[in-house]
């Protein structure tokens, strides 16, 4: 069963500033995101969320591997679509819409995630601190790059289906796109602007690489 921890902000600052989606960060910066975090740990085959659960909150994972897995027909079948290491952020989607969660997450051995559920991050968002708006960056530009992945996953797999099964495959891909490009906009409208600039020019042309 999952177990809230003990946070110790200096072993986490320093594991979270070792990693891609931090290194433009400053300590400070990384420090106010640590302090708005939960710490909990989840055994091996325990699920951190299901898919169709409601949702409010995203993930880092600090140790471990969670295996992520999704329905693709109404019979239930699924499929396992990707093993996430350390230093990974997933379930960013929900901690923008509140919708249900889009695949389901499951620990594939002891792991220790950083949770940041949705409120705390509004409250730091509408403080104006810069470290809202560098996150919530990582997050557009995460969504962006899984976007690419699932078209090409998406292509490879209508060409080999027929029929129903790919009329399915159709209409399940209109409507996460429909959801990227939702999320995409409320990204671009934000009323409240930073007070200082968020990131560089080598920043923003940055390529992240990240797992899905």
């Amino acid at each position: 069963m999952a177990q809230r921890q003990d946070k110790k902000i200096e072993p986490l600052y320093h594991f979270l500033a070792k990693t891609p989606l931090f290194e433009h960060f400053k300590r400070e910066e990384i420090t106010a995101l640590l302090r708005i975090m939960e710490v909990w740990k989840y055994d091996a085959h325990e699920p951190v969320f299901k898919e169709n659960d409601s949702g409010d909150s995203c993930y880092i994972i600090t140790s471990g591997a969670i295996g992520v897995q999704k329905k693709i027909f109404e019979e239930g079948n699924e499929i396992k679509l990707s093993k996430l290491k350390p230093g990974t952020i997933f379930g960013q989607v929900s901690l923008i819409d509140r919708g249900p969660r889009s695949a389901t997450c499951i620990a594939l051995e002891p792991s220790v995630l950083l949770k940041l559920r949705r409120n705390a991050f509004d409250a730091l968002f509408h403080t104006g601190h810069v470290t809202a708006y560098k996150f919530q960056d990582i997050i557009a530009r995460i969504m962006i790059q899984q976007l690419r992945l699932a078209d090409q996953a998406y292509a490879r797999i209508i060409q080999q289906l027929t029929g129903d099964q790919a009329e399915q495959i159709s209409e399940a891909g209109e409507s996460a796109a429909s959801g990227v490009s939702a999320t995409l906009e409320w990204h671009e409208n934000t009323e409240t602007e930073p007070t200082t600039p968020t990131h560089t020019e080598e920043y923003l042309e940055r390529d992240f690489t990240f797992e899905d």
